[in-house]
């Protein structure tokens, strides 16, 4: 669709009120979006090329930081999923993955603050910004993010994967996997958000284990396995994913840091060249 033109709506004028300091110039507000279709896909009925449109502002959940709570409490299963970076200097770590040990030595990583309201997030930015701390909202660089130019959730947990295939399989994994989370809250059984510091051991146990370790239960703090765990979360996430997740869980008994780690430190530079250029 070509967009034509682009509204400002009341209903979230409360939103740009106190994220108005964060913005730059180019950004465009609105979302109650005018314009013309350019071409449909195949499973796209009763639109056509030339077809006028608007596209109406009731997409969302609304429940912005119900799902950032949610998903903030799965960093760590997320996270053992998508471990690739074993290595480091040559050598091999014994890590799943040793980025975030290394992005530890900047601040604002790991398991994010809770985030209960857009004027708390406002607050805390202008608190970091006025004093120096950081540039702007950018910098806040935590695993999980509100993005306020783009107005969505940034995950910043997953390592980067080797294949496109493997990128995809976890990009449909999460988004799923959030809208599984958005239905539990509309339903009143999405549970209050733990302690980040009970997140953050598990985050631990997930860099170093990946899927092959153990997690704790993070009311109880009863251990179960990370596989058990992962495969929990797909069943849960499958019903908002077209085509099913069956790609997820081949990566959940076959994780892919156990084939880098079997080329080597050495090995795995050429390989992965071959991959990206086919």
């Amino acid at each position: 669709m070509k967009v034509t033109s682009n509204g400002i709506c009341g209903s979230d004028l409360h939103l740009y009120e106190v994220m108005g300091p964060f913005l730059d110039t180019g950004d465009v507000l609105g979302h109650e979006v005018i314009g013309v279709v350019q071409e449909t896909g195949a499973e796209v009925g009763g639109l056509q090329a030339g077809d006028r449109v608007v596209v109406p502002f009731q997409i969302a959940c609304g429940s912005c930081f119900m799902c950032v709570q949610g998903l903030q409490t799965q960093l760590p299963e997320l996270a053992a999923l998508a471990a690739a970076a074993p290595f480091a200097a040559g050598r091999d770590t014994g890590l799943c993955s040793v980025r975030p040990v290394i992005a530890s030595q900047l601040p604002r990583q790991g398991v994010p603050p809770i985030i209960s309201s857009w004027e708390q997030y406002a607050d805390d930015l202008a608190w970091a910004v006025r004093g120096g701390a950081m540039a702007d909202a950018s910098e806040w660089w935590w695993e999980l993010r509100p993005h306020v130019r783009y107005g969505t959730l940034e995950l910043r947990v997953l390592d980067v994967q080797a294949t496109v295939d493997q990128t995809s399989a976890i990009a449909r994994f999460v988004h799923a996997l959030g809208a599984g989370l958005a239905d539990l809250h509309h339903c009143g059984d999405l549970q209050p958000p733990a302690p980040a510091w009970r997140i953050a051991e598990n985050r631990w146990s997930a860099l170093r284990d990946g899927v092959g370790g153990e997690l704790l239960d993070l009311r109880t703090g009863d251990a179960s396995p990370t596989r058990s765990r992962l495969h929990d979360l797909v069943d849960l996430a499958e019903p908002n994913a077209r085509g099913g997740l069956d790609d997820v869980r081949a990566m959940v008994e076959h994780p892919p840091v156990d084939e880098l780690r079997a080329l080597g430190p050495y090995r795995v530079v050429p390989w992965l060249a071959e991959v990206f250029t086919g």
